[in-house]
């Protein structure tokens, strides 16, 4: 994480993740292991706001996001999942992994980094193109009116 920058992450997110970081059963390698205390140490650092406060340009649990790289005529969609989620072939992309870890907190035009075999990958977070409502009431309602047209529509 850049010195400078504060990452923004909801108080669910982070006590999620945390908890994903206390499980030894995902950290079975010394890269994973490294990632993890990385991601740790940005997270405690992090700004923690209320779910319904995030902004809608940050980076969270289930956000659907392009990453670019410099001179790049398109980018990756992918979206920010959990470990039991993810999914490669459908760019389901785990919190765990060195990718998810870096972008977790980040904003909309922000550059990440993580490290790669090779070295350092930069990437820019060039779109949000969805971020999952985290308000659970808010859910429940939308569902119910959904289902309240289905039903109406059925009838």
């Amino acid at each position: 994480m850049d010195a400078n920058r504060v990452l923004i992450v909801t108080h669910m997110d982070y006590h999620n993740i945390m908890s994903l970081l206390e499980n030894p059963g995902y950290m079975t390698t010394d890269e994973m292991r490294e990632n993890a205390k990385r991601l740790k140490t940005d997270l405690m650092a992090a700004e923690k706001v209320n779910d319904d406060e995030i902004p809608y340009e940050y980076v969270k649990m289930h956000t659907v996001f392009e990453l670019k790289s410099d001179g790049e005529p398109n980018g990756r969609t992918i979206t920010l999942v959990y470990p039991e989620e993810a999914d490669i072939e459908k760019n389901m992309v785990s919190i765990l992994s060195p990718v998810g870890s870096a972008v977790i907190g980040y904003r909309l035009g922000d550059t990440v980094k993580w490290k790669v075999p090779a070295g350092e990958s930069f990437l820019k977070i060039s779109k949000i193109l969805l971020q999952k409502i985290a308000n659970r009431e808010l859910e429940s309602r939308l569902k119910e009116i959904r289902n309240s047209r289905h039903d109406y529509a059925q009838g």
